[in-house]
């Protein structure tokens, strides 16, 4: 079955009944709300800026967190932006909500990319809007960039990291726009983001609001919203929802290079299933499974299901409403024998319901003291809700 189809597979939706299962799985449903109000964040910054240069307030942030955050070096007057002062007083604070504030007071947007090895990088730069307001939920931030009222018949937004521009016919009302960002822990899929507009008592004005223009890329995105004239004029403010895969309780798993390595922990079961010279360097292949808790009848039809005898539709159905222990990976790295990432020129990681299985292309011979890491985590499927019940006052 193809791995795209298989992907869809996992974030369908449908109630299709099926017969009672003779045993009983050993999973239950998790609820994505549960998943959110647990999250736990590995990465906690305390700040206490007083009129501090913002370069030395990335460079604060990158030293408590591992991750490289800095200036954007392609930007306009860059000299000026890191100089630009920042007073906040932070304690043990989520990374991103980190990031949000800095960019809140010092009145500098942020763009969202990958290092080298999977690493997070986050360089600020004065030629991108701030935030205005935001919410952190989960790994999912949600900021408010520039809601503005919209007076003519046209409106004019630059949205994205690219700054592309996008010209949408208005007819007067409001329009919101938003800064998506998520990262190690969240998967966005390709339904797109809604709102709907609510008063002073939190109740909802009409139907949702799509966006109608926005740059959604790998790690962050933004949408802009218009809410109609007449909705608006009642509004406070609005929620909203972002559909997506989470993954929480991340593990990581090293094993040594050496083909036929195993190593179980916390009910994984990791392989090194193969390593080969090619032309372009080294190949390295893995796979990781796990119990997914299906027994009996149900366990036999996820094998119809990755063996592709089943149809597309009722394959969806029954993936999104049957209980299961999944995993999906998050970042796969190759460390040399002192630690460091080596550069892969091409990689492939699969995720599928009862396994995790990669491909990874490095150009150095492998030796017996280098290292494999796989971090993944326990995953499901759903809305990730977001609120800001007084922005629009």
């Amino acid at each position: 079955m193809p791995l795209a189809v298989l992907l869809a597979c996992l974030t369908g939706c449908g109630n299709e009944s099926r017969k009672e299962q003779v045993d009983a799985p050993v999973s239950s449903k998790v609820a994505v709300s549960d998943v959110l109000s647990k999250w736990r964040y590995d990465r906690l910054i305390s700040l206490a800026c007083r009129e501090r240069p913002l370069a030395e307030a990335a460079a604060e942030i990158s030293l408590q967190s591992g991750l490289k955050v800095g200036l954007y070096p392609f930007q306009t007057d860059p000299k000026k932006i890191a100089a630009t002062p920042v007073t906040l007083t932070l304690k043990d604070a989520p990374f991103w909500r980190a990031i949000g504030e800095v960019s809140k007071v010092s009145g500098v947007g942020f763009k969202v990319g990958s290092g080298e090895a999977n690493i997070e990088r986050v360089t600020f730069s004065g030629d991108l809007p701030p935030l205005k307001d935001d919410t952190l939920v989960g790994p999912l931030l949600v900021g408010i960039v520039r809601p503005a009222h919209v007076t003519g018949d046209r409106a004019r937004a630059t949205l994205g990291p690219h700054r592309r521009q996008f010209e949408i016919l208005k007819d007067g009302g409001r329009a919101i726009r938003l800064r998506f960002v998520w990262q190690d822990g969240l998967f966005r899929d390709k339904k797109p983001p809604v709102i709907v507009l609510t008063d002073a008592d939190g109740k909802d004005l009409g139907d949702a609001i799509r966006g109608t223009a926005g740059e959604m890329g790998l790690y962050d995105g933004e949408v802009l919203f218009h809410a109609p004239e007449a909705l608006a004029a009642k509004a406070t403010g609005f929620r909203g929802h972002i559909h997506a895969d989470i993954v929480y309780d991340p593990q990581t798993l090293e094993l040594p290079l050496a083909a036929g390595r195993v190593l179980d922990r916390g009910g994984l079961h990791a392989t090194i299933t193969g390593i080969k010279a090619v032309k372009k360097g080294t190949e390295i292949r893995c796979r990781i499974t796990w119990d997914t808790g299906l027994r009996g009848d149900d366990a036999r039809y996820l094998e119809d299901i990755l063996k592709g005898e089943v149809p597309l539709p009722k394959a969806m159905q029954w993936l999104e409403k049957t209980p299961m222990i999944t995993h999906s990976a998050i970042s796969v790295e190759i460390l040399n024998a002192d630690g460091k990432p080596l550069r892969r020129w091409s990689s492939s990681t699969s995720n599928v319901p009862d396994h995790v299985s990669g491909s990874y292309l490095v150009k150095e011979k492998v030796t017996n003291d280098m290292i494999l890491r796989v971090k993944l985590g326990r995953k499901v499927s759903g809305k990730v809700p977001f609120a800001f019940p007084n922005a629009l006052k």
